[in-house]
């Protein structure tokens, strides 16, 4: 992550963030959404653990650094909110109508009774 700017994440702008989600997910071997929104929330616990004052990592950052560690990903830039549906568009779920023919359908098997085997199937 931090050949993608030269910086270490909790250096990053949030525009930096976005920027590297969005390179991993447009890239020769395009991540899923599902693989995307958890690299930001691992990246987002991290920063909270550095951010957070019981661990004294800020000042740390500070003497080392100059810099303190800021946010990332919030909700105005994470993938959840530029997506709105997060599945694989194959994988839809079935509407009404969709679910009404597949349960109207005259090609319904069901199990041949004594067929010792609950694969077989014969019509209606």
């Amino acid at each position: 992550m931090g050949e993608f700017t030269g910086l270490y994440p909790w250096q990053w702008p949030p525009a930096d963030g976005e920027a590297f989600i969005a390179s991993l997910r447009s890239g020769p071997k395009p991540i899923q959404l599902s693989t995307a929104r958890t690299y930001e929330v691992m990246i987002a616990l991290f920063v909270e653990y550095l951010l957070d004052a019981r661990y004294g990592w800020v000042e740390l950052c500070l003497d080392r650094f100059g810099e303190a560690p800021q946010d990332v990903f919030h909700e105005g830039n994470s993938v959840l909110h530029a997506v709105e549906y997060e599945g694989d568009p194959r994988r839809r779920p079935l509407d009404y109508d969709e679910v009404q023919a597949l349960f109207d359908a005259d090609t319904w098997c069901v199990v041949s009774p004594g067929a010792g085997c609950p694969f077989r199937t014969a019509r209606r």
